[in-house]
């Protein structure tokens, strides 16, 4: 099979645009995929499916943005949670440019802060972390970003699983590994969000989060009080995910993240001057904003994080009466 690539055209011009005399195979325009983006030249023996040959080249529009939000072109290879991410923005950029490039942005910060020590980052934790923010600044309605979150999600599966997003880690056989050629993977996400399928797409709540990284147990957490050091090692124990964020985006007020698995068990969050807490020691109290980014608890102060000083305490008010409690060295500094 010889396959060319050809920019976006109406499908009258791709019918109009074939010549039988330039080549001695017929030109055609898939009639599967009704894809104006995607010109195969092809014996009568092949097939008609342009996803299931390697080779295709999808270029236009949707092409070039999603290669810009994927870093350029010199990406070969993309995991459904890269694409998802790329999808995002795409759909944000049919709400506003504004909303599309706020959200690139936040991608791009979060991407360096939520990097794990090995390198290691969850792009779709990332992605749906940004696509919050997004909505906290007012540049998307919620409902808009759940319908352009759900549309996404379901326009980056590259494998059988519909119901999680994966990423590129893990050996061939590795079924969290979820990964296919960028060729591929545009010429799959162009043909779902061209198709009937896109528009019946269920808006997914931004609080479901992420779907594909390995999710701790509530059996992690200890049932007696915990204390947490995270004043100079970084260590977010207790399933991970822990965040202390001096200055959030959205109100440049302290926001605090929880692990996913004390999601629904913690009844409120304080800062404490000392320990054992109580009223005496209580310095704030942080408001509920609901879970997200994964499923984790958010809370948020009414001041920016230095604001309440040093060698301060995060204590989280279980609803069995336990408490955990995380030590904070440097009110004004991120811990992750």
């Amino acid at each position: 099979m010889e396959i060319r690539s050809v920019s976006l055209v109406s499908d009258s011009q791709a019918t109009n645009a074939s010549s039988p005399s330039s080549t001695q195979t017929s030109t055609q325009v898939s009639e599967e995929t009704k894809n104006p983006a995607i010109e195969l030249v092809s014996d009568p023996l092949a097939t008609k499916d342009p996803s299931a040959e390697s080779g295709i080249k999808v270029s236009g529009e949707f092409s070039d943005f999603i290669k810009s939000a994927l870093g350029g072109d010199g990406k070969k290879e993309v995991s459904e949670e890269e694409l998802f991410s790329g999808l995002l923005e795409y759909g944000l950029s049919g709400v506003s440019k504004d909303a599309s490039k706020f959200y690139a942005e936040e991608k791009i910060k979060l991407l360096t802060s939520m990097r794990k020590p090995n390198g290691n980052v969850s792009h779709e934790e990332v992605a749906i972390m940004a696509l919050s923010e997004t909505v906290n600044k007012g540049l998307v309605t919620k409902s808009a970003a759940e319908k352009i979150n759900g549309e996404a999600f379901k326009g980056a599966q590259l494998d059988a699983n519909m119901d999680s997003l994966f990423d590129h880690i893990g050996s061939d056989t590795d079924l969290t590994k979820a990964v296919a050629s960028l060729d591929d993977a545009l010429i799959k996400a162009k043909t779902f969000m061209d198709s009937a399928d896109k528009s019946t797409a269920e808006a997914r709540p931004l609080e479901s989060g992420a779907t594909g990284r390995a999710s701790s147990t509530i059996s992690t957490i200890e049932s007696r009080s915990s204390s947490v050091s995270v004043g100079g090692t970084q260590n977010m124990s207790i399933g991970g995910g822990f965040v202390w964020k001096p200055i959030s985006e959205s109100d440049k007020k302290l926001a605090v993240v929880l692990p996913e698995v004390l999601a629904n068990i913690v009844s409120k969050v304080e800062i404490h001057s000392s320990l054992p807490p109580s009223e005496a020691t209580k310095i704030a109290e942080g408001r509920f904003a609901g879970n997200a980014n994964g499923g984790r608890p958010h809370f948020r102060f009414e001041k920016a994080g230095g604001a309440y000083g040093d060698d301060l305490h995060l204590v989280a008010y279980k609803n069995d009466g336990t408490t955990l409690s995380w030590d904070i060295k440097d009110g004004s500094k991120r811990y992750d």
